[in-house]
Parts: structure tokens; sequence; C-alpha cells
């Protein structure tokens, strides 16, 4: 595989499924890396083709102004007028939002696991103890979480509260510090 400047030392210009051959990079890889290289800073200049954007826009019924569809016969050229001041500047600005997208969502992901893990934690303790201080639980299930991950005091917590509110625990009357499991 080559990297994506490469084939215009041959060529000034190139089609999508040529590019993609060199490089070894899915069309629609390519499409969000060419993106990133001609909508900001206009290093490559994509020039759709003209048959499958007039047959897609008949067959769609529209004819608005955004751009056709990016398909292995688009032609991408560099653009011999670029010219920039800096040395370095970002030009991986489309893929990079979409990974910001993804970490996004992992993280979200992975903190809705463990909050459900918390709980399934929390709920075994109480089911083995019946009635436990709350120090001593929170010292149960950092215990049983710490293989996967290290529980911190205040998601404990909030993984208690939700417990009470879905009236799986409840506090003793008498002793605001204990917890009681209701069977």
């Amino acid at each position: 595989a080559e990297y994506m400047g490469e084939p215009f030392n041959r060529s000034p210009s190139l089609t999508a499924s040529q590019l993609c051959a060199h490089t070894d990079l899915p069309l629609d890889v390519l499409q969000k890396a060419v993106e990133s290289l001609s909508v900001g800073v206009k290093i490559l200049i994509v020039e759709y083709n003209e048959d499958s954007a007039a047959s897609d826009q008949s067959q769609s019924g529209s004819s608005s102004k955004s751009n056709p569809p990016f398909t292995q016969d688009t032609i991408i050229r560099v653009n011999d007028s670029f010219s920039h001041k800096l040395i370095k500047f970002k030009v991986n600005l489309t893929l990079q939002r979409e990974q910001e997208r993804e970490v996004q969502h992992t993280r979200s992901s992975v903190e809705e696991d463990r909050r459900m893990f918390l709980q399934a934690a929390i709920v075994r303790v109480m089911k083995s103890r019946r009635a436990i201080k709350h120090g001593d639980l929170i010292e149960e299930v950092v215990h049983q979480c710490i293989s996967r991950f290290q529980p911190t005091p205040s998601s404990i917590k909030r993984a208690i509260e939700g417990l009470i509110e879905k009236a799986y625990l409840e506090r003793n009357a008498n002793d605001k510090d204990l917890y009681e499991y209701i069977a």
C-alpha cells in the first residue's frame, strides 16, 4: 500500500478507483480522506462524474446543489495553484471529527456498562448480607469490581441511590447509615 500522495507523482489526476487500488483503502475511507484534503485546504480538487450525477438526480427527482455521490469514476486531481505559508497544517479534520464521535460513543457505552455492573454488585452484596453499613457496602463493592475497573465512591453512591429509587434497597429508619435489602 502506498500513501495517498505518491500516485499523484506519476499522474496529475486519478479516478477514485485508481486511488483505491494504489492505497488499498475502501471507497468510503478514501472519500473521507479526500474530503479532508479538498474541503478546507483545497490541496485536492474533486471532479464528480457528470453522467452519474445526472442519473442520480433524475432518479431522485431533485436538483439540489449538493455534491453528487463520490463514486469509483470521481476524478481527483492535485491543485497545482495551492500554496500555504505555514509549514504544518492539519489535514485529517473529517476523519478526526468522526473518531471523536466514536470515542464519545465508546465512553458512554463503557460508563453505562460500569453503572449496570455496579448495581449488580450492590444487589449481590445486599442479597448475601440483607443489611449492611454504608462503609462496608462500599468496601465489598470495590472488592468485587476491582478485577474489572476501579469504581469511585461517588459512582457507587449514585448506584445505591438508583437502587433505592427502584425499591431494591432502603435506608433503615433508625440508622441512616444502614441499608436493607428489600426482597
